[in-house]
C-alpha cells in the first residue's frame, strides 16, 4: 500500500515510479499461497488470479489502472474486471453442469446439525447449556455455558442413525492469530448409558495460524468413528480465557470424509464476542 500522503489521482505517482531507478521487489507470498491452496483443496474451488509479472514495475504498468489511489484497494474498474473474470469461470463450469442436477447426501449418507445461523437446535444437551447469540450484529449462534460460566462443562447427544460406524465431526468457534480467546477444551465420547466406556478422548485448541490479521471463524475437527446409536459428547475447558467453548455444529458422515469446510462459516474479521 502507498502512504496516504503520497496518494495522487492523476497518475503522477505511477509515472514517477516507472521512470525512476527505485528497486521494487515482491515479498514472499508463501503464507498467502498456502491459504489459497487450502481453500481450493477443501472446497473444490476455482482460483482466479491475475498473471504475475516478474517485475513489480511491469505489474504497476499493466494493472495500475485497476487500483485506487492507495494501490491497495481496487477501484470500480478493477472490481468490474474481476467480476467479469469470475463470470467467465462460472459460465465455463456451467457448460458441463447437468440440466437436471440431482441433490443428495454424501456417498455413505450423513446426519448434520448446525445452529450457527438459524439459532435452532433439535438435539438433546445438558441443562446448563444455552444457545448463545454471540454475534448479535450478524445473527450468529453457538451452544455454550455462557459468559457467566466460561469454565463450565457441557454435553450433547449425537445420533448415528446408520447401521455402521461413522465419523463424528465437530464444528466450533476459534480465533487467530494466537492466543485464542477460547480455551483449550477436552472432548470425550462414550455410548449413551455407558459412561465407563470412553471411545474417544482428545483436546481441541480453538486457534488458527492461517491469518496474519485477527479473525473469528469456525473450525471443524474429526473426532473419530462412533458406533450406530447414540453417543454423548462431553466437553471440559482446560483453562479460563474468559470465554466459553462454543459449539456450532455436529456431523455424522462417511468413513472417508475428513474435516475441513464442513458446516463452516464465512470468516468474520470484525467481531470478537
Amino acid at each position: 500500500a502507498i502512504p496516504k500522503e503520497l496518494y495522487l489521482t492523476d497518475g503522477t505517482f505511477l509515472q514517477a515510479m516507472m521512470n525512476t531507478g527505485v528497486d521494487l521487489r515482491w515479498h514472499d507470498p508463501t503464507s498467502h499461497n498456502a491459504v489459497q491452496n487450502g481453500v481450493v483443496k477443501e472446497f473444490g474451488a476455482h482460483l482466479y488470479i491475475e498473471e504475475k509479472p516478474q517485475n513489480p514495475k511491469e505489474a504497476l504498468s499493466r494493472y495500475g489502472h485497476l487500483y485506487a489511489a492507495d494501490f491497495n484497494h481496487m477501484n470500480e474498474r478493477g472490481h468490474r474486471h474481476v467480476a467479469e473474470e469470475i463470470m467467465n469461470i462460472v459460465k465455463r463450469e456451467l457448460e458441463s453442469y447437468p440440466e437436471k442436477p440431482q441433490s443428495g447426501s454424501w456417498g455413505q449418507g450423513d446426519s448434520c446439525h448446525s445452529w450457527y445461523q438459524s439459532g435452532q437446535i433439535n438435539m438433546q444437551y445438558s441443562v446448563n447449556l444455552s444457545l448463545e447469540q454471540y454475534d448479535p450484529n450478524n445473527g450468529k449462534f453457538a451452544l455454550s455455558t455462557g459468559l457467566n460460566n466460561p469454565t463450565g462443562h457441557g454435553w450433547v447427544i449425537v445420533q448415528n442413525p446408520f447401521d455402521t460406524p461413522r465419523n463424528l465431526i465437530l464444528s466450533y468457534l476459534a480465533t487467530g492469530p494466537p492466543p485464542s480467546i477460547y480455551p483449550k477444551t477436552e472432548i470425550t465420547v462414550h455410548p449413551e448409558g455407558n459412561e465407563g466406556t470412553i471411545t474417544h478422548q482428545t483436546v481441541l485448541d480453538p486457534v488458527t495460524y492461517d491469518y496474519e490479521h485477527k479473525v473469528h471463524i469456525v473450525l471443524t475437527t474429526k473426532i473419530g468413528l462412533i458406533p450406530p446409536g447414540n453417543v454423548i459428547v462431553n466437553w471440559r475447558p482446560l483453562e479460563n480465557t474468559g470465554k466459553p467453548f462454543r459449539l456450532t455444529a455436529t456431523a455424522v458422515v462417511g468413513t472417508y470424509v475428513e474435516e475441513g469446510g464442513i458446516l463452516g462459516a464465512t470468516e468474520d474479521f470484525t467481531f470478537f464476542g
